[in-house]
């Protein structure tokens, strides 16, 4: 899957505002407002408290990372940010869903472009996106840090990162998957955050 740079604003210094679907202490899988594009935000001091899921942050971009042009292979839909995030308001959840849909992965391919758990981090060269919204036919099932769930007729059973067992709806229906930072020479699925 190629990626597609649908994030418009990537000017150093310059304001954005996204919707969180997943965040820790200092990153975000959001949606840039301004372009629809699905991005990852990191920041380097901790927020003060977690990001709730579907809530409206404002930001400003860093002048370093991607937005100076350097990009990482790993992540080419990342985005430096110049501090944490500030809050500024909340999305309905309906409104969030059109929001999502043009976002889904396709239910025809591989997520994040490739078969299996991993993938080796020198093969990335930043032509496929590193974080996904994935709709599985069926509900997904969460237990014991780990999410099962079809895709592609196959069972897939990928960890969950502690922050989204922590905000895990009652009944999530889609997952934002995610590359970990490479260990072993490797970057492996995760469950970044559940929708």
């Amino acid at each position: 899957m190629a990626v597609t740079t649908a994030r418009q604003t990537s000017l150093v210094g310059a304001d954005v505002r996204l919707l969180v679907l997943a965040a820790g202490r200092q990153w975000c899988a959001a949606i840039d407002l301004s372009s629809g594009g699905l991005v990852s935000a990191e920041w380097r001091a901790p927020a003060p408290a977690a990001l709730p899921r579907l809530s409206i942050v404002g930001a400003r971009l860093a002048g370093d990372g991607v937005d100076e042009g350097e990009g990482d292979p790993m992540r080419p839909e990342a985005m430096t940010l110049a501090g944490p995030p500030q809050p500024i308001g909340r999305m309905a959840r309906r409104r969030a869903r059109r929001w999502l849909r043009p976002l889904l992965h396709p239910a025809g391919e591989h997520i994040l472009g490739f078969a299996g758990p991993a993938v080796p981090y020198w093969t990335l060269t930043g032509e496929r996106a590193s974080v996904a919204v994935v709709a599985p036919p069926a509900p997904p099932v969460v237990a014991g840090g780990e999410c099962r769930f079809e895709w592609r007729n196959t069972t897939h059973v990928l960890p969950v990162l502690p922050a989204a067992l922590a905000a895990c709806p009652p009944r999530p229906r889609q997952l934002l998957v995610a590359l970990s930072p490479p260990r072993a020479g490797h970057c492996y699925k995760v469950v970044a955050g559940l929708l």
